[in-house]
């Protein structure tokens, strides 16, 4: 009976590979070139996916490119390392008026018909033309100026053209599948319109593929504008990106394993990612399975596809290879700009994290049966899971942690101001109750209202200040009613953590003092906010953000994945309302700050990444000197 269970399983997974692998045969069959391209050769072929992006965004990225290509030759020995761009666009008749102009000042055409019309009819195809331009004139072209002396360096670049929209993920399917096979390339990057590399960042990327030969990728310093004004929204999209770079990478960077390889600005080493040589699938096959994805936990995995590539690359046995951090490497990104945008965009990203981890933890022991993974490098990989999954445990503990503070803080102010001590517990409890029921009404608003409607967005906006408006209080109330001694330790971290932002760079110290105190009232409350509205609907799979086609799943599997997330949230309301009550009815009022402390997580885990993040750079600072 088992094995009849299995067997169709099996079955169905061969079936899969083997659409897989006639894909990757049609995307290199039916890639047709238009005329003549510049160059067959690159050593950096950039991807850049564009859909409905306007022209101001892709000048810049383009104006960053040149730029880099100017200092390559300016500052590298000969041979010159060549950067060849290929804009893919992600349908025909998608694409943005005025960067259709902006294309076509480049001598380029998104409006080319193939020449066979049957072409045009059911099947996906991609049309391929090319540009060489000088450095200089592809920054006038995109109304930029070049500060120095003329510069003999060219740039190609090369359009893309899918005749229909079809994700962005099929996007890179063309272009690694596709193009790859016209163009051949030692490295690929992964670039977002609107990401403007710094003009040494390609230099400090292929430096760092030359120092560690086993590297598979590198990501960037990827920070967006400093705000100059004191919106909340752009405060804390600046201030999450740079904690991020600070605390999160610096340990993923010390395991040689970081978790996501950004499509902001990454570079990838082409050996190692599509060539498997005697393997039977490289990690781009492994990647791009998300093109068929199978149950909620994988289509939830390929919402932010460049927290796959990662872990695909560190479990190629053959390579060995790492994935790194290269703090050098600067990068501006865009801002999402409306509330909508950014909380759609966090759910993907959030979710796709969660499956992400799941999905690696799930793997790990087999791969580790099957010495997947090199015997050096288990540890760090572990050690990078752990630190990963250590934050999703904070992120489900939160809800207990605010509770216990709300009843907390009550209780002491209570106490504090002659209450008697029943009475005092009693406040502390009806505080946690309405804690409580004011989170599950967020679950409720965002499982039901859609955030994408300006009625929506404002509901939600509501419901997020209300929380915050609380969890304030509930800080404020619970540090006034705190003993000096019992915070050492947060301002211990807080310490390190303003060491580890300033060592990064002495141009933060000034928004260290202005957005700080701030960020550290809108972290708790953005962090349980997005979470909860993510948790709430982990059974979207839609994109739900510009730029790219949404995916939405068939009515039966969209009502089964419905009850599953219902059943998630039940599990996660219970469990947290069990947990808060058996501590604050099992210990004693007078211990509630020690279980405050103890719940903590969050700090704890704050405190060990600004401590490794402020020694990782003092070695790095040691070594570049030596």
């Amino acid at each position: 009976m088992q094995l009849t269970a299995v067997e169709p399983q099996h079955n169905e997974e061969v079936e899969r590979w083997k659409r897989h692998f006639q894909r990757k045969t049609f995307c290199s069959q039916n890639t047709i070139i238009a005329g003549e391209l510049p160059t067959t050769d690159a050593d950096i072929l950039v991807c850049l996916t564009l859909y409905n992006e306007q022209a101001q965004a892709v000048a810049d990225t383009l104006a960053g490119v040149a730029r880099n290509q100017i200092q390559l030759a300016r500052y590298m020995a000969a041979p010159v390392p060549r950067i060849v761009v290929c804009i893919v666009l992600d349908g025909m008749h998608c694409v943005d008026a005025s960067t259709t102009l902006l294309l076509e000042s480049l001598g380029l055409s998104p409006r080319r018909q193939p020449m066979d019309e049957a072409l045009a009819e059911a099947e996906n195809r991609i049309i391929l033309q090319g540009k060489n331009l000088p450095a200089n004139e592809l920054l006038e072209r995109c109304g930029k100026d070049w500060v120095g002396e003329q510069s003999s360096a060219s740039i190609t670049v090369l359009l893309a053209t899918k005749l229909h929209n079809a994700s962005k993920l099929d996007s890179h399917a063309w272009f690694f599948w596709g193009i790859g096979s016209k163009v051949k390339a030692r490295f690929a990057m992964q670039l977002d319109a609107g990401s403007i590399p710094a003009p040494d960042c390609f230099k400090h990327l292929l430096q760092h593929m030359h120092d560690e030969p086993e590297c598979g990728a590198v990501t960037t310093c990827i920070l967006t504008p400093v705000p100059e004004n004191m919106n909340l929204q752009q405060n804390w999209q600046y201030a999450d990106y740079l904690w991020e770079k600070v605390s999160d990478w610096p340990v993923g960077n010390l395991c040689r394993y970081l978790e996501v390889v950004p499509g902001q600005c990454s570079l990838i080493r082409w050996e190692s990612f599509c060539e498997p040589e005697s393997q039977e699938r490289a990690p781009i096959d492994e990647y791009l399975r998300g093109l068929e994805p199978q149950g909620l936990l994988e289509c939830n995995l390929f919402l932010a596809e460049d927290r796959v590539m990662g872990f695909e690359l560190v479990k190629n046995l053959q390579h060995s290879s790492t994935v790194r951090y290269c703090p050098q490497a600067q990068v501006e990104t865009d801002l999402c700009p409306d509330f909508g945008e950014l909380i759609r965009q966090r759910r993907r990203w959030i979710n796709s994290t969660v499956a992400a981890r799941l999905s690696s933890a799930k793997q790990l022991p087999k791969m580790m049966k099957q010495h997947s993974i090199s015997t050096q490098r288990i540890p760090g990989v572990l050690l990078s899971l752990c630190w990963g999954l250590m934050q999703f445990a904070t992120q489900l503990m939160m809800p207990v942690f605010i509770t216990v503070l709300m009843a907390t803080g009550v209780a002491y102010t209570s106490t504090k101001i002659g209450t008697a001590a029943h009475v005092a517990e009693s406040n502390g409890y009806w505080a946690a109750t309405g804690f409580l029921l004011l989170w599950a009404s967020v679950l409720l608003i965002s499982r039901q209202i859609n955030i994408g409607s300006r009625r929506g967005e404002r509901w939600h906006i509501t419901a997020i200040c209300t929380l915050g408006i609380v969890m304030v209080s509930g800080w404020a109330l619970t540090l006034w009613g705190s003993t000096l001694q019992s915070l050492y330790f947060i301002g211990a971290t807080l310490l390190f953590v303003i060491i580890a932002i300033v060592a990064q760079s002495w141009g933060h110290l000034r928004q260290v003092g202005r957005w700080f105190g701030l960020y550290l009232v809108l972290l708790p409350v953005f962090n349980l906010y997005m979470t909860s509205y993510s948790l709430a609907n982990i059974s979207d799979i839609s994109w739900g953000t510009k730029g790219l086609v949404s995916k939405h799943a068939a009515p039966d599997r969209a009502r089964r994945w419905s009850r599953t997330r219902d059943q998630l949230l039940w599990i996660w309301i219970l469990s947290s309302v069990a947990l808060s009550s058996l501590i604050l009815l099992a210990v004693p009022m007078s211990s509630w700050m020690v279980c405050v402390q103890l719940l903590s997580l969050f700090f704890v885990r704050i405190g060990i990444a600004a401590f490794i993040s402020v020694c990782t750079q003092a070695y790095d600072a040691v070594r570049q000197r030596t």
